[in-house]
Protein backbone atom coordinates (compact mmCIF):
# COMPACT_ATOMS: atom_id res chain seq x y z
CA UNK A 1 0.00 0.00 0.00
CA UNK A 2 2.50 2.70 -1.37
CA UNK A 3 1.38 5.87 -1.39
CA UNK A 4 3.70 8.62 -2.82
CA UNK A 5 4.49 11.45 0.13
CA UNK A 6 3.34 15.06 -0.72
CA UNK A 7 4.33 17.55 2.08
CA UNK A 8 1.03 19.94 2.71
CA UNK A 9 -1.36 20.35 5.42
CA UNK A 10 2.03 22.08 7.26
CA UNK A 11 4.73 24.49 7.73
CA UNK A 12 7.75 22.66 7.07
CA UNK A 13 10.89 24.76 8.35
CA UNK A 14 14.40 23.65 7.98
CA UNK A 15 16.71 24.58 10.61
CA UNK A 16 20.40 24.46 9.97
CA UNK A 17 22.78 25.36 12.49
CA UNK A 18 26.43 26.26 12.48
CA UNK A 19 29.03 25.19 14.69
CA UNK A 20 27.93 28.72 17.27
CA UNK A 21 24.83 27.21 17.36
CA UNK A 22 22.97 30.21 15.35
CA UNK A 23 21.54 30.01 12.36
CA UNK A 24 23.23 32.28 9.68
CA UNK A 25 20.96 33.46 7.48
CA UNK A 26 17.18 33.38 6.53
CA UNK A 27 14.98 33.21 3.12
CA UNK A 28 11.61 33.13 2.79
CA UNK A 29 11.57 31.45 6.60
CA UNK A 30 14.03 28.68 5.31
CA UNK A 31 17.32 28.78 7.61
CA UNK A 32 20.22 28.01 6.00
CA UNK A 33 23.89 27.81 7.03
CA UNK A 34 26.14 25.39 8.71
CA UNK A 35 26.67 21.80 8.31
CA UNK A 36 24.30 20.40 10.62
CA UNK A 37 20.76 20.38 9.09
CA UNK A 38 18.04 19.23 9.69
CA UNK A 39 14.31 19.20 9.05
CA UNK A 40 11.70 20.36 11.37
CA UNK A 41 8.23 19.47 10.28
CA UNK A 42 5.70 21.70 12.12
CA UNK A 43 1.10 20.65 12.24
CA UNK A 44 -0.81 23.91 13.50
CA UNK A 45 -4.82 22.71 14.36
CA UNK A 46 -7.24 22.85 16.65
CA UNK A 47 -10.14 21.65 17.92
CA UNK A 48 -13.86 22.64 16.42
CA UNK A 49 -15.83 25.49 18.66
CA UNK A 50 -18.30 24.54 20.84
CA UNK A 51 -16.21 23.24 23.86
CA UNK A 52 -13.63 23.86 26.37
CA UNK A 53 -10.12 25.33 25.75
CA UNK A 54 -8.28 21.84 27.31
CA UNK A 55 -7.39 19.78 24.78
CA UNK A 56 -4.26 17.28 24.40
CA UNK A 57 -3.60 16.21 20.51
CA UNK A 58 -1.29 13.82 18.40
CA UNK A 59 -0.11 12.36 15.87
CA UNK A 60 -0.85 8.64 15.99
CA UNK A 61 1.99 7.33 14.64
CA UNK A 62 1.23 3.54 15.94
CA UNK A 63 -2.04 4.54 14.17
CA UNK A 64 -4.31 3.02 17.30
CA UNK A 65 -6.49 6.40 17.62
CA UNK A 66 -4.87 7.05 20.83
CA UNK A 67 -2.30 9.61 21.90
CA UNK A 68 0.18 7.33 24.07
CA UNK A 69 3.78 7.67 24.48
CA UNK A 70 4.95 6.35 21.19
CA UNK A 71 3.07 9.85 19.14
CA UNK A 72 4.06 13.02 18.94
CA UNK A 73 1.71 14.37 21.98
CA UNK A 74 0.73 17.83 22.94
CA UNK A 75 -1.53 19.38 25.62
CA UNK A 76 -3.14 22.59 24.99
CA UNK A 77 -4.79 24.97 27.24
CA UNK A 78 -6.37 27.38 24.40
CA UNK A 79 -7.76 25.16 22.01
CA UNK A 80 -5.59 25.02 19.46
CA UNK A 81 -2.10 22.92 19.23
CA UNK A 82 1.59 23.02 17.42
CA UNK A 83 3.16 19.75 16.97
CA UNK A 84 6.99 19.44 15.92
CA UNK A 85 9.19 16.87 14.75
CA UNK A 86 12.09 15.97 12.49
CA UNK A 87 10.21 12.50 10.71
CA UNK A 88 8.22 13.34 8.20
CA UNK A 89 5.15 10.72 9.52
CA UNK A 90 4.00 14.09 11.37
CA UNK A 91 2.36 14.84 8.25
CA UNK A 92 1.26 11.17 6.79
CA UNK A 93 -0.27 10.01 10.10
CA UNK A 94 -3.89 10.91 11.34
CA UNK A 95 -4.22 13.52 14.03
CA UNK A 96 -6.17 12.43 17.28
CA UNK A 97 -7.46 15.57 19.86
CA UNK A 98 -9.32 14.95 23.26
CA UNK A 99 -11.16 17.29 24.32
CA UNK A 100 -13.72 18.25 27.17
CA UNK A 101 -17.32 19.39 27.71
CA UNK A 102 -18.51 20.83 30.82
CA UNK A 103 -19.73 18.89 33.67
CA UNK A 104 -18.70 15.39 31.62
CA UNK A 105 -17.93 11.61 32.83
CA UNK A 106 -14.01 11.74 31.75
CA UNK A 107 -12.25 9.10 30.35
CA UNK A 108 -8.87 7.15 32.01
CA UNK A 109 -6.45 10.18 30.97
CA UNK A 110 -8.37 13.23 32.41
CA UNK A 111 -10.53 14.19 29.04
CA UNK A 112 -14.22 12.97 28.43
CA UNK A 113 -13.99 12.47 24.32
CA UNK A 114 -12.07 12.12 21.34
CA UNK A 115 -12.21 12.93 17.53
CA UNK A 116 -10.12 12.57 14.86
CA UNK A 117 -8.46 13.73 11.46
CA UNK A 118 -6.95 12.45 8.23
CA UNK A 119 -3.56 13.24 8.13
CA UNK A 120 -2.53 16.60 7.52
CA UNK A 121 -0.59 16.21 4.28
CA UNK A 122 -4.37 15.49 2.84
CA UNK A 123 -5.65 19.39 3.46
CA UNK A 124 -2.83 21.69 1.57
CA UNK A 125 -0.13 23.87 2.32
CA UNK A 126 -0.51 26.04 5.03
CA UNK A 127 -3.63 24.81 6.29
CA UNK A 128 -4.56 24.92 9.69
CA UNK A 129 -6.21 21.51 10.69
CA UNK A 130 -9.76 21.70 12.26
CA UNK A 131 -10.22 18.41 14.34
CA UNK A 132 -14.21 17.75 14.30
CA UNK A 133 -17.09 15.40 14.07
CA UNK A 134 -17.01 16.44 10.53
CA UNK A 135 -13.24 15.08 10.40
CA UNK A 136 -13.89 12.47 12.00
CA UNK A 137 -16.32 11.22 9.22
CA UNK A 138 -14.04 11.98 6.65
CA UNK A 139 -11.31 9.64 8.00
CA UNK A 140 -13.92 7.08 8.47
CA UNK A 141 -15.00 7.53 4.79
CA UNK A 142 -11.45 6.84 4.01
CA UNK A 143 -11.16 3.63 6.08
CA UNK A 144 -14.21 2.30 5.29
CA UNK A 145 -14.37 -1.13 5.61
CA UNK A 146 -15.71 -2.01 2.27
CA UNK A 147 -15.78 1.09 0.33
CA UNK A 148 -12.57 3.29 1.06
CA UNK A 149 -12.23 6.64 -0.44
CA UNK A 150 -9.80 9.06 -1.34
CA UNK A 151 -10.04 12.34 0.76
CA UNK A 152 -11.15 14.18 -2.38
CA UNK A 153 -14.13 11.72 -2.32
CA UNK A 154 -14.54 11.59 1.31
CA UNK A 155 -14.59 15.25 1.47
CA UNK A 156 -17.80 15.24 -1.37
CA UNK A 157 -19.88 11.98 0.04
CA UNK A 158 -19.57 13.93 3.10
CA UNK A 159 -20.45 17.34 2.05
CA UNK A 160 -23.64 15.72 -0.17
CA UNK A 161 -24.80 14.66 3.40
CA UNK A 162 -24.42 17.75 5.15
CA UNK A 163 -25.98 19.38 2.30
CA UNK A 164 -28.41 17.50 2.39
CA UNK A 165 -29.68 17.01 6.02
CA UNK A 166 -28.06 20.38 7.50
CA UNK A 167 -27.84 23.14 5.17
CA UNK A 168 -27.46 23.54 1.27
CA UNK A 169 -25.21 26.46 2.37
CA UNK A 170 -22.55 24.12 3.67
CA UNK A 171 -19.29 24.57 1.22
CA UNK A 172 -16.05 24.33 3.49
CA UNK A 173 -17.11 21.15 5.67
CA UNK A 174 -14.13 22.20 7.78
CA UNK A 175 -15.40 25.56 8.49
CA UNK A 176 -19.25 25.25 8.77
CA UNK A 177 -20.61 29.04 9.49
CA UNK A 178 -24.48 29.54 9.48
CA UNK A 179 -26.96 32.16 9.39
CA UNK A 180 -30.00 30.09 9.37
CA UNK A 181 -30.99 29.33 13.24
CA UNK A 182 -32.83 25.82 12.35
CA UNK A 183 -30.02 25.20 10.41
CA UNK A 184 -27.46 26.22 13.13
CA UNK A 185 -29.44 23.99 15.59
CA UNK A 186 -29.10 20.97 13.44
CA UNK A 187 -25.40 21.40 12.97
CA UNK A 188 -25.37 21.76 16.90
CA UNK A 189 -27.01 18.79 17.20
CA UNK A 190 -25.14 16.31 14.99
CA UNK A 191 -21.61 17.26 16.68
CA UNK A 192 -23.08 17.44 20.01
CA UNK A 193 -24.97 13.45 19.22
CA UNK A 194 -21.37 12.59 16.89
CA UNK A 195 -19.36 13.36 20.23
CA UNK A 196 -21.65 11.58 22.48
CA UNK A 197 -21.12 8.31 20.50
CA UNK A 198 -17.32 8.82 19.50
CA UNK A 199 -17.68 8.69 23.96
CA UNK A 200 -20.08 5.74 24.16
CA UNK A 201 -17.28 3.89 21.90
CA UNK A 202 -14.57 4.51 23.82
CA UNK A 203 -16.09 3.27 27.24
CA UNK A 204 -16.60 0.20 25.68
CA UNK A 205 -13.25 0.19 24.23
CA UNK A 206 -14.78 -0.57 20.44
CA UNK A 207 -13.74 3.37 19.57
CA UNK A 208 -11.56 2.16 16.55
CA UNK A 209 -13.47 -0.88 15.56
CA UNK A 210 -16.44 1.23 15.27
CA UNK A 211 -15.09 4.40 13.69
CA UNK A 212 -13.96 2.03 10.92
CA UNK A 213 -17.56 1.08 10.03
CA UNK A 214 -19.10 4.09 10.53
CA UNK A 215 -18.23 5.12 7.05
CA UNK A 216 -20.29 2.69 5.89
CA UNK A 217 -23.30 4.43 7.45
CA UNK A 218 -22.46 7.88 7.52
CA UNK A 219 -25.59 8.91 5.19
CA UNK A 220 -28.08 8.17 8.45
CA UNK A 221 -25.52 9.24 10.84
CA UNK A 222 -26.06 12.67 9.81
CA UNK A 223 -29.49 12.27 9.36
CA UNK A 224 -30.48 10.74 12.58
CA UNK A 225 -28.01 13.07 14.51
CA UNK A 226 -28.71 15.91 12.59
CA UNK A 227 -32.71 16.05 13.96
CA UNK A 228 -31.73 14.69 16.99
CA UNK A 229 -34.08 11.38 16.30
CA UNK A 230 -33.30 9.23 19.47
CA UNK A 231 -35.16 6.14 17.70
CA UNK A 232 -32.78 7.02 14.56
CA UNK A 233 -29.73 7.48 16.08
CA UNK A 234 -30.60 3.98 18.04
CA UNK A 235 -31.30 2.19 14.40
CA UNK A 236 -28.29 3.14 12.82
CA UNK A 237 -25.52 2.48 16.30
CA UNK A 238 -26.95 -0.92 16.27
CA UNK A 239 -25.98 -1.38 13.13
CA UNK A 240 -22.97 -0.55 13.30
CA UNK A 241 -22.50 -2.45 16.22
CA UNK A 242 -23.65 -5.54 14.87
CA UNK A 243 -22.23 -5.43 10.93
CA UNK A 244 -19.76 -8.02 10.37
CA UNK A 245 -17.73 -6.54 7.88
CA UNK A 246 -13.80 -6.79 7.78
CA UNK A 247 -11.83 -4.48 10.28
CA UNK A 248 -9.92 -3.64 7.24
CA UNK A 249 -10.55 -5.95 4.23
CA UNK A 250 -7.01 -6.58 3.31
CA UNK A 251 -3.16 -6.92 3.80
CA UNK A 252 -0.28 -4.94 3.46
CA UNK A 253 2.70 -6.26 1.66
CA UNK A 254 4.59 -7.58 5.22
CA UNK A 255 7.35 -4.36 4.40
CA UNK A 256 8.47 -2.90 7.29
CA UNK A 257 11.86 -1.72 6.29
CA UNK A 258 12.86 1.58 3.78
CA UNK A 259 15.72 1.62 1.27
CA UNK A 260 18.07 3.67 2.00
CA UNK A 261 21.72 4.54 0.12
CA UNK A 262 21.25 0.98 -1.64
CA UNK A 263 20.74 -1.04 1.40
CA UNK A 264 17.46 -2.18 3.85
CA UNK A 265 17.26 -0.35 7.19
CA UNK A 266 14.66 -0.27 9.78
CA UNK A 267 14.56 3.74 10.27
CA UNK A 268 12.71 5.95 7.95
CA UNK A 269 14.78 8.54 6.56
CA UNK A 270 13.86 12.35 5.53
CA UNK A 271 16.06 12.24 2.15
CA UNK A 272 13.85 9.25 1.03
CA UNK A 273 10.40 9.54 2.08
CA UNK A 274 6.92 8.08 1.38
CA UNK A 275 8.04 4.21 1.15
CA UNK A 276 5.85 1.44 1.45
CA UNK A 277 6.66 0.93 5.17
CA UNK A 278 5.71 4.48 6.20
CA UNK A 279 1.82 3.12 5.21
CA UNK A 280 -0.99 0.88 6.00
CA UNK A 281 -1.04 -1.61 8.60
CA UNK A 282 3.18 -2.48 8.57
CA UNK A 283 3.86 1.36 9.31
CA UNK A 284 4.50 0.61 13.08
CA UNK A 285 7.46 -1.17 12.36
CA UNK A 286 5.59 -4.59 12.73
CA UNK A 287 4.20 -6.67 9.86
CA UNK A 288 0.58 -6.09 9.79
CA UNK A 289 -0.29 -10.06 8.81
CA UNK A 290 -3.06 -11.24 11.23
CA UNK A 291 -2.63 -15.20 10.88
CA UNK A 292 -4.23 -17.68 13.51
CA UNK A 293 -3.46 -21.61 12.84
CA UNK A 294 -6.50 -23.40 12.77
CA UNK A 295 -6.60 -27.46 13.69
CA UNK A 296 -9.12 -29.56 11.96
CA UNK A 297 -12.25 -29.28 13.46
CA UNK A 298 -12.07 -25.63 13.47
CA UNK A 299 -10.76 -24.03 16.64
CA UNK A 300 -7.90 -21.63 17.29
CA UNK A 301 -4.58 -22.85 18.52
CA UNK A 302 -1.41 -20.64 19.59
CA UNK A 303 1.03 -19.58 17.45
CA UNK A 304 3.43 -21.85 18.83
CA UNK A 305 1.13 -25.29 17.78
CA UNK A 306 2.96 -28.24 15.41
CA UNK A 307 0.28 -29.16 14.37
CA UNK A 308 -2.66 -27.52 12.20
CA UNK A 309 -4.42 -27.80 9.38
CA UNK A 310 -5.85 -24.18 8.10
CA UNK A 311 -5.14 -20.95 8.80
CA UNK A 312 -7.09 -17.74 9.58
CA UNK A 313 -6.21 -14.48 8.29
CA UNK A 314 -7.98 -12.23 10.46
CA UNK A 315 -7.12 -9.06 8.48
CA UNK A 316 -9.55 -10.37 5.75
CA UNK A 317 -11.69 -13.13 7.19
CA UNK A 318 -10.82 -15.59 5.10
CA UNK A 319 -9.51 -19.21 5.78
CA UNK A 320 -6.60 -21.18 3.94
CA UNK A 321 -5.73 -24.75 3.22
CA UNK A 322 -2.34 -26.23 4.68
CA UNK A 323 -0.87 -28.84 2.62
CA UNK A 324 0.46 -31.45 4.20
CA UNK A 325 4.06 -33.64 3.33
CA UNK A 326 2.14 -37.08 2.46
CA UNK A 327 2.44 -38.48 -0.74
CA UNK A 328 -1.23 -40.51 -0.35
CA UNK A 329 -2.88 -37.62 0.57
CA UNK A 330 -5.09 -36.05 -1.59
CA UNK A 331 -3.21 -32.53 -0.21
CA UNK A 332 -0.13 -33.62 -0.71
CA UNK A 333 2.19 -30.43 -1.02
CA UNK A 334 3.60 -31.65 -4.74
CA UNK A 335 0.43 -32.42 -6.37
CA UNK A 336 -1.02 -31.43 -9.18
CA UNK A 337 -4.61 -31.05 -10.59
CA UNK A 338 -5.82 -30.30 -13.69
CA UNK A 339 -8.51 -27.26 -13.87
CA UNK A 340 -12.12 -28.23 -14.43
CA UNK A 341 -15.65 -25.23 -14.11
CA UNK A 342 -18.26 -24.91 -15.60
CA UNK A 343 -16.66 -22.94 -18.42
CA UNK A 344 -13.73 -25.46 -18.56
CA UNK A 345 -13.22 -29.40 -19.27
CA UNK A 346 -10.26 -30.50 -19.00
CA UNK A 347 -8.35 -32.33 -21.99
CA UNK A 348 -5.92 -34.76 -22.44
CA UNK A 349 -2.74 -32.53 -22.44
CA UNK A 350 -3.71 -31.16 -18.99
CA UNK A 351 -4.44 -34.81 -18.00
CA UNK A 352 -0.82 -36.06 -19.13
CA UNK A 353 0.56 -33.06 -16.83
CA UNK A 354 -2.01 -34.24 -13.46
CA UNK A 355 -0.37 -36.49 -10.77
CA UNK A 356 -2.97 -38.87 -11.07
CA UNK A 357 -2.03 -39.66 -14.63
CA UNK A 358 1.28 -41.38 -13.04
CA UNK A 359 0.02 -42.61 -9.52
CA UNK A 360 -3.51 -43.77 -10.90
CA UNK A 361 -5.42 -42.50 -8.25
CA UNK A 362 -8.50 -40.82 -10.50
CA UNK A 363 -10.74 -39.51 -7.79
CA UNK A 364 -8.25 -36.70 -7.42
CA UNK A 365 -7.41 -35.62 -11.05
CA UNK A 366 -9.15 -32.32 -11.43
CA UNK A 367 -9.81 -29.16 -9.52
CA UNK A 368 -13.63 -29.92 -8.96
CA UNK A 369 -12.99 -33.29 -7.31
CA UNK A 370 -10.74 -31.83 -4.92
CA UNK A 371 -13.28 -29.08 -3.86
CA UNK A 372 -15.89 -31.92 -3.42
CA UNK A 373 -13.60 -34.07 -1.68
CA UNK A 374 -12.51 -31.09 1.05
CA UNK A 375 -15.99 -30.10 1.50
CA UNK A 376 -16.96 -33.54 1.67
CA UNK A 377 -14.62 -33.93 4.95
CA UNK A 378 -15.23 -30.34 6.31
CA UNK A 379 -11.86 -29.14 6.69
CA UNK A 380 -11.75 -27.28 9.85
CA UNK A 381 -15.42 -27.38 10.45
CA UNK A 382 -16.03 -25.47 6.86
CA UNK A 383 -17.99 -27.40 3.67
CA UNK A 384 -17.76 -24.18 1.33
CA UNK A 385 -14.40 -24.01 0.19
CA UNK A 386 -13.29 -23.16 -3.18
CA UNK A 387 -10.55 -21.63 -5.26
CA UNK A 388 -9.14 -18.31 -4.46
CA UNK A 389 -9.13 -15.52 -6.94
CA UNK A 390 -5.70 -13.76 -8.29
CA UNK A 391 -6.86 -11.24 -5.94
CA UNK A 392 -6.45 -13.28 -2.96
CA UNK A 393 -3.81 -14.75 -3.73
CA UNK A 394 -1.80 -11.86 -3.82
CA UNK A 395 -3.19 -10.28 -0.81
CA UNK A 396 -2.05 -13.72 1.19
CA UNK A 397 1.85 -12.70 -0.20
CA UNK A 398 4.21 -11.45 2.37
CA UNK A 399 6.81 -9.39 0.49
CA UNK A 400 9.36 -8.93 3.20
CA UNK A 401 10.03 -12.95 3.38
CA UNK A 402 13.77 -13.46 2.59
CA UNK A 403 12.78 -17.36 3.53
CA UNK A 404 13.74 -19.94 0.98
CA UNK A 405 11.78 -23.24 0.11
CA UNK A 406 13.27 -25.88 2.12
CA UNK A 407 13.35 -28.03 -0.97
CA UNK A 408 14.61 -25.49 -3.44
CA UNK A 409 16.55 -22.72 -3.75
CA UNK A 410 13.75 -20.50 -4.34
CA UNK A 411 12.38 -17.16 -2.72
CA UNK A 412 8.67 -17.79 -1.42
CA UNK A 413 6.21 -14.74 -0.35
CA UNK A 414 4.56 -17.15 1.56
CA UNK A 415 4.84 -16.87 5.55
CA UNK A 416 7.12 -20.41 6.26
CA UNK A 417 5.99 -20.02 10.01
CA UNK A 418 2.34 -20.79 9.06
CA UNK A 419 2.35 -22.59 5.21
CA UNK A 420 5.51 -24.76 5.51
CA UNK A 421 4.91 -26.77 2.51
CA UNK A 422 4.93 -24.70 -0.55
CA UNK A 423 5.89 -25.70 -3.88
CA UNK A 424 8.00 -24.00 -7.10
CA UNK A 425 5.75 -25.68 -9.36
CA UNK A 426 6.72 -26.44 -12.89
CA UNK A 427 7.91 -23.35 -13.68
CA UNK A 428 9.98 -21.96 -10.10
CA UNK A 429 6.89 -19.70 -10.15
CA UNK A 430 4.77 -21.42 -7.28
CA UNK A 431 1.69 -21.17 -9.47
CA UNK A 432 -1.77 -22.07 -8.07
CA UNK A 433 -4.97 -22.24 -9.75
CA UNK A 434 -7.65 -19.57 -8.93
CA UNK A 435 -10.63 -18.55 -10.75
CA UNK A 436 -9.61 -15.22 -12.25
CA UNK A 437 -9.88 -14.85 -15.92
CA UNK A 438 -7.80 -12.80 -18.13
CA UNK A 439 -10.02 -10.25 -20.72
CA UNK A 440 -9.56 -10.45 -24.34
CA UNK A 441 -10.84 -9.96 -27.14
CA UNK A 442 -11.93 -13.03 -28.12
CA UNK A 443 -14.87 -14.51 -26.22
CA UNK A 444 -13.82 -17.85 -26.81
CA UNK A 445 -10.25 -17.22 -25.16
CA UNK A 446 -9.63 -19.30 -21.74
CA UNK A 447 -6.99 -17.72 -20.14
CA UNK A 448 -6.65 -17.84 -16.51
CA UNK A 449 -4.44 -14.99 -14.24
CA UNK A 450 -1.03 -16.24 -12.76
CA UNK A 451 -0.01 -15.42 -9.57
CA UNK A 452 3.81 -15.76 -9.02
CA UNK A 453 4.42 -17.16 -5.28
CA UNK A 454 8.11 -18.07 -5.71
CA UNK A 455 11.28 -17.40 -7.40
CA UNK A 456 12.07 -13.51 -7.98
CA UNK A 457 9.04 -12.16 -9.21
CA UNK A 458 6.81 -12.78 -6.03
CA UNK A 459 3.46 -11.19 -7.21
CA UNK A 460 4.24 -10.31 -10.27
CA UNK A 461 0.87 -10.81 -12.19
CA UNK A 462 1.57 -10.38 -15.92
CA UNK A 463 1.91 -13.92 -17.24
CA UNK A 464 -1.79 -16.05 -18.47
CA UNK A 465 -2.77 -19.56 -18.37
CA UNK A 466 -4.13 -20.23 -21.86
CA UNK A 467 -6.00 -23.10 -21.59
CA UNK A 468 -6.74 -25.54 -24.35
CA UNK A 469 -10.34 -26.15 -25.49
CA UNK A 470 -11.16 -29.61 -26.17
CA UNK A 471 -8.56 -32.15 -27.16
CA UNK A 472 -6.57 -30.16 -29.12
CA UNK A 473 -2.80 -31.50 -29.57
CA UNK A 474 -0.23 -28.61 -28.39
CA UNK A 475 0.68 -26.56 -31.21
CA UNK A 476 -2.74 -27.27 -32.93
CA UNK A 477 -5.28 -24.27 -33.46
CA UNK A 478 -4.38 -21.98 -31.14
CA UNK A 479 -3.87 -24.73 -28.21
CA UNK A 480 -0.06 -23.88 -26.83
CA UNK A 481 0.19 -25.18 -23.69
CA UNK A 482 -0.55 -28.19 -21.42
CA UNK A 483 -1.59 -26.82 -17.83
CA UNK A 484 -1.68 -28.95 -14.51
CA UNK A 485 -1.24 -26.70 -11.13
CA UNK A 486 -1.05 -26.75 -7.38
CA UNK A 487 -4.51 -26.01 -5.39
CA UNK A 488 -4.96 -24.20 -2.03
CA UNK A 489 -8.19 -23.92 -1.29
CA UNK A 490 -9.61 -20.96 0.54
CA UNK A 491 -13.03 -20.57 2.36
CA UNK A 492 -14.82 -17.49 4.53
Amino acid sequence: MNFKLSIVGAIVSIALTGCNGSSDSVLDGISTGGTDSKLTYTLTGKLSEGFSDGIMACVDLNSDLMCDDSDIVIESTNGTFTLKSDSSSLLTKPVVVYGNNVNSVKLSNGYDFKLVSPASKEFGEGKVITVSAVSSLVFSKMNDAINPLLFSDAVKSIKQSLNTHISSDIDNIFEIELSDEAEKQKLNHFNDNFVQYMKELDATGEFKSSLLKVGTEAEYVVKAFAVDDKDAMAIVKEKIKNSTIKAFGSNDTGVTQHFVNGEMQDQASDEFPGQDADYGLDSNGKSGFNLVKIDDKGNELTQSAENWDCVKDLNTGLMWEVKVDDVASPRYKDRDYELKTTTYTPNKNDHALATCSTDGNSDFCNTEQYVNHINTIKLCGNSDWRLPTANEQFDLLDLSESRKLPDADLLTGMNLNFFPYVNGGNDDLGWYWNTTRFTTDDPEALIYTSVDQAGDTIGDLTYGIDLCKNDKAVDEDGCYYENALLVRLVTE
